[in-house]
Order: C-alpha cells, then structure tokens, then sequence
C-alpha cells in the first residue's frame, strides 16, 4: 500500500479546514448573541433583585420573564442598563428609586413597576396584551406559602365555591 500523494493529503486538509471554518463562521454569531442575551439577562436579574428587595432568584423563571417583556419593549435592556447606571450614579436605593424618577420625569420611571409587576403578580404587558406567566410562583404567592395557598385549585367538590356558607 503507498502513502496518499500530497496533493491528496493538501485536498483533505483543505476539505477539513473549509468544514472547520464553515462551522465556526455559522457558530460564532450564535455564541456572540447568547452571551450578549446572558449579559443582557444578568443585568435583567441585578435591577429585578433591587426590586423585589429578594437576594436571589429563579434564573428559569427570570428569563421567562425577561423574554416576554422584551417582546412588548424591544429597548428593554438598554432601558435596564440606563437605569442601573443611574442607581450607581446617584447612589439611589430602592427606598428613593421610584419617586428620583418620577420627580425627574424621567422616562425610565416605567421599568421599575414593570419589573415589579411582573415578578409580584407574575403579569407581563397591559390590558389586552397582559398574560399571566406565573401564578403559583409569582413572589406574591411565594412570600406568604408559608401560612397561605394560592388559590390554584378548589379545595372542595366540583362547585363547592358557588355555595353561600352556613
């Protein structure tokens, strides 16, 4: 058996390298807008926690509603990003946040309700657009599990809660 010609062994390794670079070309732009969309979410989590007042937070669930709200608000991050680097400007925590920017008039005075909007009631989008995204582990429901249920489920027969009570 001889060895493969050169100009075979040049052929392959041309193949292999236009393959390696077709993948990488394809893959590349993917991995740019995944750690752009991470960044992005990460900041989403920072302002949420300031928010909801919570030290941590349901990365699963934060993305969920992230994304729904980024469908309502395509300026979403960079207004998130706006407003964190206001709270570190101004050294503002929660306590004075939304009142800073509702005397300020500025245009970021939505977010923060939005935000608290969707992480309390787990409600994103307004009047007709609004859609319940969490209910049973929207923070209202989860700060007080402890001594009360969200009323997920009837806890009775079929049209108990249609009876007056004695």
């Amino acid at each position: 058996m001889s060895a493969p010609s050169h100009s075979h062994a040049f052929s392959r390794r041309s193949f292999l390298m236009t393959v390696a670079l077709g993948y990488l070309t394809g893959v590349a732009p993917r991995v740019s807008a995944q750690t752009f969309a991470n960044a992005n979410l990460d900041d989403f989590i920072q302002i949420s926690r300031l928010i909801t007042g919570r030290g941590t937070l349901p990365a699963s669930q934060a993305s969920r509603l992230f994304n729904a709200m980024m469908q309502d608000d395509a300026q979403l991050s960079s207004k998130v990003q706006a407003l964190l680097r206001l709270i570190e400007e101004r050294k503002l925590g929660i306590e004075r946040l939304q009142q800073s920017l509702d005397e300020d008039g500025n245009a970021l005075s939505e977010v923060p309700q939005k935000i608290a909007t969707a992480w309390f009631l787990g409600v994103v989008g307004e009047a007709e657009t609004a859609r319940c995204l969490e209910y049973e582990r929207a923070l209202n429901a989860v700060i007080v599990a402890d001594v009360l249920m969200p009323p997920t489920y009837a806890y009775g027969p079929y049209g108990s809660w249609a009876r007056k009570p004695t």
